[in-house]
């Protein structure tokens, strides 16, 4: 039976990144957005204190559900048994730290998840964010514990508008705020190329044949603040082909543009780990080319700057 004075809800938002993708774990600084898309985690005591239940829904439909005894977060019955293992994880990690928040977790906790989990928009960052909120806890520190991220997509579950962000060595990211140019952003679309990709695989890969020098770091960092200074569409295009061709040569892989919309016309950049997600398409051309382009190519899941991104 469920208490419903002891309900708390909380709320995250989803992430793209649109610039210092790999090298944002090196410190370069990134820019990073927060979408209109994210989790949602509710919590309700239950009279049975020896229970946490936990469902899962994506758009309101149920995805995965587990029972865990809280003594031993042992699982009772699950529909999906490496997601429950995985959860476990994160949630070991919460009470190593705070060994009181055992109490809490005698409940029935519900998230829920607006978008769909193929979209790669923060699936797994949302979740921590609101675990930290709910157990009172460092967001960055709880992700540090469990994943080898940067954090940008910690920051971009509490943030409200488009921000630079530095990973520090020792300490709290860096996090600045900023006003994008409407005079570029007006012709920027989010295309998912229908490939969920596996940031942790490719972080790991990453950081294990990373040779990144300091002036490359330097020079995105360099890029990712002067996008947020570019007046318009062609200043912003000659930044981002600028952007591929760096990264493209520190990962070995040819651009996403190359590969395949080379008749695009306009700039295309891949967006986070290369290869799957959303790419951004940049271009002066109207919306009817854009939506006309990218479904002649089979990808029907596209959205306008003002649809996806949070503006403060």
């Amino acid at each position: 039976m469920i208490q419903n004075k002891e309900n708390k809800r909380f709320y995250s938002n989803g992430k793209l990144l649109l610039s210092g993708e790999y090298l944002v774990l090196d410190g370069a600084t990134a820019l990073a957005m927060p979408v209109k898309y994210g989790q949602s985690l509710e919590l309700a005591q239950l009279q049975n204190n020896n229970l946490l239940r936990w469902e899962a829904y994506v758009m309101n439909k149920l995805w995965f559900f587990v029972e865990y005894n809280i003594e031993n977060l042992s699982i009772i019955k699950t529909n999906m048994k490496s997601v429950a293992e995985k959860l476990i994880k994160i949630l070991k990690t919460l009470l190593d730290a705070h060994p009181e928040f055992k109490e809490k977790l005698k409940a029935r906790i519900v998230t829920n998840t607006n978008f769909d989990n193929e979209w790669g928009l923060g699936t797994s960052s949302t979740l921590i964010s609101n675990l930290a909120y709910l157990a009172s806890t460092n967001p960055y520190k709880l992700l540090q514990s469990v994943s080898n991220g940067s954090g940008y997509d910690i920051a971009a579950a509490r943030q409200n508008s488009a921000f630079l962000f530095t990973k520090l060595k020792n300490s709290e990211p860096e996090i600045q705020e900023v006003e994008l140019n409407n005079n570029y952003t007006n012709n920027l679309y989010f295309v998912y190329l229908g490939k969920k990709q596996n940031s942790e695989k490719e972080v790991s890969n990453y950081l294990r044949n990373n040779s990144v020098t300091s002036k490359t770091i330097s020079e995105i960092s360099s890029i990712s603040r002067a996008i947020t200074e570019a007046k318009n569409t062609v200043e912003l295009n000659y930044l981002l082909k600028e952007h591929e061709k760096i990264i493209s040569s520190i990962i070995g892989q040819e651009s996403i543009q190359d590969k395949f919309f080379s008749d695009f016309n306009g700039q295309i950049k891949s967006l986070g780990a290369w290869g799957g997600d959303f790419i951004l398409a940049s271009t002066l051309n109207d919306a009817e080319y854009v939506n006309d382009y990218f479904k002649n190519k089979g990808l029907k899941t596209i959205f306008h700057y003002q649809d996806i991104i949070i503006k403060s």
